[in-house]
């Protein structure tokens, strides 16, 4: 078996990683109206008190915000993104 080795010299601009797997990527997370507001304050008129699923893309911004996970789930999967899971 043929092994090839590497140098570790590559390296990504900011700007680079976060475009990396931008139009491939996405994670859902349900975070509280307030929580969303907090973090994106463009986000105005939300009804305060719920919890809303959340459909961001790999740069952390918001794409869908629903009530419901399936609403998420199925917008995800037209934009073809592949889902991943954070613990």
């Amino acid at each position: 078996m043929d092994h090839t080795t590497y140098q570790d010299d590559f390296s990504l601009t900011r700007d680079e990683f976060t475009e990396l797997g931008l139009d491939q990527v996405g994670y859902i997370r349900l975070m509280t109206t307030e929580a969303l507001e907090a973090c994106f304050p463009g986000i105005e008129g939300l009804p305060t008190g719920h919890r809303l699923w959340t459909l961001f893309g790999a740069d952390g911004e918001p794409i869908v915000i629903s009530d419901h996970q399936d609403g998420v789930l199925s917008s995800a999967m037209d934009r073809e993104l592949e889902q991943v899971s954070l613990h």
